[in-house]
């Protein structure tokens, strides 16, 4: 190891992650993926002790740790829709009906929306089991403030010995967890 003058350096603390939970979050920012139909969806949570959580240089520079895609493809246009009427469940000037004459995916910037988190534990390409923290659920902002949403269990996709093989839904892409990046 170098030698370095450790008297100079300022004590921190791991770093602290929302818990597994249902969140009220604001948009901050929407890609429309037209390519492969679906949108990047960016939120920051909004209400709570974690408020604001992603907004320090950490969340500004790397919105992959707090977004959730939603896919418009045919065969995804029910969960978009319900995507759209929590929307319009938790903003009184959004409607859906309006939105839909134009499809701009920057009018949703602003809107509050209901979310849950959950952890999932995941090997990464390098072959370390890491976690991450995911949206696994979109509510009305009343049903997460009510209490009323489902937590599943956190989700196991690790590769390895004793560990449950792969489903369906491990092949979707994945973003990178926040420890891989050493917040």
């Amino acid at each position: 190891m170098r030698i370095m003058n450790w008297e100079g350096v300022e004590e921190s603390t791991p770093f602290k992650r929302p818990p597994a939970g249902g969140y009220v979050v604001r948009i901050t920012n929407v890609e429309d993926v037209a390519g492969r139909e679906y949108l990047n969806v960016v939120y920051d949570i909004c209400e709570g002790d974690y408020a604001g959580f992603y907004s320090d240089d950490f969340g500004r520079r790397n919105d992959w740790a707090h977004r959730f895609v939603r896919s418009y493809k045919q065969s995804c246009h029910g969960m978009f829709k319900a995507f759209l009427s929590r929307l319009e469940d938790s903003n009184e000037h959004f409607d859906v009906g309006t939105w839909q004459r134009g499809c701009d995916e920057r009018a949703l910037v602003g809107l509050a929306l209901g979310i849950v988190l959950q952890y999932e534990d995941y090997t990464n390409e390098s072959g370390e089991d890491k976690e991450r923290l995911q949206v696994v659920g979109v509510y009305s902002v009343a049903d997460i403030r009510s209490g009323d949403y489902r937590l599943p269990e956190r989700k196991d996709s690790r590769k390895g010995e004793g560990v449950a093989a792969p489903t369906a839904a491990d092949a979707l892409p994945s973003l990178p967890a926040y420890d891989d990046l050493g917040r």
